[in-house]
């Protein structure tokens, strides 16, 4: 495809075979001589050939060929041979296209930003091309990526940055009049990372191009500063001709891999920057005759990552094992940016009645079927108004309380949810748990801003008992009930670990009871939650009329300590008592037997109380 589409947006089918060729050379030179008629275009998948003719350019004004035969993911070689009324010129440099169908749901953009189309060296020739052989590596490492030739004077938006887990911006051999890495580039970069971005960038000349020769230092507000954490650099610290004895070292996602030293380019040398100070970590030092020091860094701040290697990683000679510039990439891409695929199913196997749910994902359809299939009821929480409500889309990281008249399974797919970040009010709040592919987090991993959370107060819900329960670590697929002593914003995880407020008796008691959505067929009484118990307890009462509920708790001695008479309507209720005797003093620890009569039934339970 043209290297523009990026920027003119065209519509490319997904089998889209169109490309503009990529001179290796210069292809200028059929134009010199009169009495040109047509260019012969000769093609080969192999450097080496064999070459076939494939078809001639009438179009003298044009240094473009449509090959629509061409596969994508497949390097293609070309020459041109110049048909003049005299004769036929001489095949004409190499020139090699990697074509490439745009990925809608790309992870990673590669930014060809070398100037191998659009500048030439002191010495008139074009510099070699670099985004080739980072393409072939992305494909052989079989990440879903894009690629943009990226011309002088054309910028990526920040909006587009935004569609990618990660970008590789690589700026080639040498210095190129200013446009490498622009302000107005280095704008919309700043955007992609303040929003969470990760920025690879691959580049000998920047600091060069943008500061200046005798740029040594950087402050705040310098975008090296800021976003690639280097402070003062040496520039040009080395010179690699040719092959030379030294090694590459690798620290950080690079550690344990060593390389060679040599010049892969064919007409200009390496100039690799020597990092001196710096605020993040080392992923790379250069050792030549003796002289190391810093050549890249990897920098973590505000929710962005960032790896800036100051040379070619083509300087770096692959050796055995894992000592390949393609593993040097895969521990980027998959060790330190850590991309991966964000499209995720979650399955639900769930029983008959209430179930208590959220969906870690975002999904194409968020209404509520859509979302539930084949649900009798759906309420969401309103912590404001503290009370149920009837949703009619389902927001990914909320929780929700689904009803089924029978057992049932589905899947809901979608972009993972990583993080859930809700705004709590005071007492008692619904929140769901993000994607994790093993299945659970650890509550542990939450944070509240500010820290209002009340001790031991997750409490989520046992479609099987119809009851409540403690668990220990969110289980992915459901949600949770969480009490706060007042308005707060809830991470899951959070930045930090979880400082909890301890509650006491009767603070915060435990979570409403279920909603229900027709009158209830028979007469249930839930466990005791949770058991043993500390402060307060709790039972979940199903009642298919209105009825006169009576509660008498007594200790191991057979001693009444608590009594209470209530008369509730037709539907769900929670039982609950805090642990206190009928004048209101703390109860000891010890074994309590409760005895709840309802209407002319009477039903028992046990519970330890434990201080």
């Amino acid at each position: 495809i043209s290297p523009y589409s990026m920027f003119t947006a065209p519509e490319i089918a997904p089998d889209s075979r169109a490309f503009a060729l990529e001179s290796s050379g210069d292809l200028l030179a059929p134009f010199e001589s009169e009495g040109l008629t047509e260019y012969w275009i000769y093609h080969s998948t192999s450097a080496s050939g064999p070459f076939d003719y494939i078809g001639t350019c009438a179009t003298l004004d044009s240094l473009y060929f449509l090959d629509e035969d061409a596969e994508n993911g497949v390097l293609n070689y070309y020459y041109v041979i110049a048909s003049y009324d005299h004769g036929n010129s001489d095949p004409s440099d190499t020139a090699v296209a990697l074509p490439l169908a745009w990925n809608d749901t790309a992870w990673v953009l590669l930014v060809d930003d070398d100037g191998s189309n659009y500048i030439t060296l002191s010495d008139g020739t074009y510099p070699d091309d670099e985004g080739i052989k980072l393409a072939q590596i992305l494909l052989d490492l079989d990440v879903p990526f894009n690629v943009v030739e990226l011309p002088p004077g054309y910028f990526i938006s920040s909006e587009d940055l935004a569609d990618y887990q990660a970008v590789i911006w690589n700026c080639g051999v040498g210095y190129t009049g200013g446009w490498t890495l622009s302000d107005s580039e280095q704008a919309n970069i700043e955007t992609y990372l303040d929003g969470g971005g990760q920025f690879a960038l691959f580049s000998q000349d920047f600091i060069y191009d943008i500061y200046g020769a005798t740029a040594t230092t950087f402050s705040a507000g310098d975008f090296i500063y800021d976003y690639l954490g280097v402070s003062h650099i040496t520039q040009d610290a080395w010179t690699i001709s040719g092959d030379t004895s030294g090694t590459f070292t690798g620290y950080n996602f690079a550690d344990g891999q060593t390389f060679g030293v040599t010049n892969p380019y064919s007409n200009w040398q390496v100039f690799p920057d020597y990092l001196m100070s710096f605020t993040g970590d080392t992923m790379m030092n250069l050792n030549i005759g003796g002289v190391g020091g810093a050549v890249g860094v990897v920098y973590e701040d505000a929710g962005f990552k960032t790896a800036f290697l100051a040379c070619t990683p083509f300087a770096m000679v692959d050796g055995v094992g894992f000592n390949t510039v393609q593993e040097f990439i895969r521990r980027l891409l998959f060790g330190y940016f850590e991309v991966h695929n964000p499209y995720v199913t979650m399955h639900y196997d769930l029983g008959a009645g209430w179930n208590l749910l959220s969906i870690p994902v975002q999904p194409e359809d968020s209404s509520v079927d859509a979302v539930f299939p084949g649900n009798s009821a759906v309420y969401g929480f309103d912590a404001i108004g503290d009370t149920f409500f009837t949703p009619t889309v389902i927001e990914p990281g909320q929780g929700y309380f689904v009803l089924f008249d029978s057992p049932t399974s589905f899947d809901v797919s979608g972009i993972e949810l990583d993080t859930v970040t809700l705004n709590l009010n005071r007492m008692w709040n619904l929140v769901g748990v993000p994607w994790r592919e093993g299945g659970s987090i650890s509550f542990d991993e939450a944070s509240f801003t500010p820290d209002n959370f009340y001790a031991n107060s997750f409490f989520g819900f046992s479609n099987e008992y119809q009851t409540y329960i403690l668990p220990a670590d969110a289980e992915v697929g459901q949600a949770y009930w969480v009490a706060v002593s007042d308005n707060c914003t809830f991470y899951f995880p959070g930045a930090s670990e979880m400082m909890a407020l301890y509650a006491k008796p009767d603070v915060y008691g435990m979570p409403p009871a279920p909603p229900y959505f027709a009158t209830p067929k028979k007469l249930s009484l839930g466990n005791i939650y949770p058991n043993p118990f500390n402060s307060v307890c709790a039972m979940n009462i199903t009642l298919p009329n209105e009825e006169n509920v009576k509660i008498a708790v007594r200790d191991i001695s057979g001693k009444l300590v608590f009594t209470d008479d209530l008369m509730l309507k037709a539907g769900n209720h929670t039982l609950r008592w805090n642990g206190t005797d009928l004048d209101g003093r703390i109860c000891p620890s010890g074994l309590y037997m409760f005895t709840v009569r309802i209407g002319d039934q009477k039903i028992r339970r046990r519970a330890i109380l434990v201080r």
